[in-house]
């Protein structure tokens, strides 16, 4: 098993769900003839492993159905915003700078506002609107952990998902 495969398992444990990406892959993998068919023993053994996880985690396999509006979804699309389920979802490239994040040592606090400050950003609530929107994607990352950069996208992102929900047809 890969250092990546090892740390992206660790972090779905400790978030308690599987990660949309992993739920791509294992679906893809379970659907796949010729895996069933070249290697039975590993698909079944994948099969029951993936099953456990699921029923843990109250996931499924299935894909989640869209269920919005015309013009939602193609609001969605000209804000670039990815919405699974009804909640948006983080950019992949902000998403792994969290997940890294949550799992290594947790930044300095005071640096991490004297960085923020030096680009004309505020602490205070560079923080709250990233912690309000890891709460609402269903993330257990502590905001207070994450490097000035990452808390900065996140208030950024946060911004961004306010002005998007303005004027979002149902």
């Amino acid at each position: 098993m890969s250092e990546e495969d090892a740390g992206r398992i660790e972090y779905e444990r400790q978030q308690g769900q599987i990660s949309p990406g992993s739920l791509d892959w294992y679906r893809d993998r379970l659907n796949d003839p010729a895996f069933a068919r070249d290697w039975p023993e590993q698909h079944a053994a994948l099969q029951a492993s993936v099953d456990r996880a699921l029923a843990a985690s109250q996931q499924t396999l299935e894909l989640p159905t869209d269920s919005r509006s015309d013009a939602a979804a193609e609001h969605d699309r000209r804000y670039g915003v990815t919405m699974v389920s009804g909640v948006p979802q983080l950019p992949s490239d902000l998403s792994n700078a969290v997940t890294r994040e949550a799992e290594s040592d947790p930044a300095d606090p005071h640096e991490v506002a004297q960085a923020l400050t030096n680009i004309g950003r505020n602490y205070r609530s560079d923080y709250e609107a990233a912690a309000r929107l890891l709460q609402q994607i269903g993330s257990k990352a502590d905001a207070s952990k994450l490097s000035a950069a990452t808390l900065a996208n996140l208030a950024i992102f946060s911004d961004h998902l306010a002005r998007h929900a303005t004027g979002r047809p149902q």
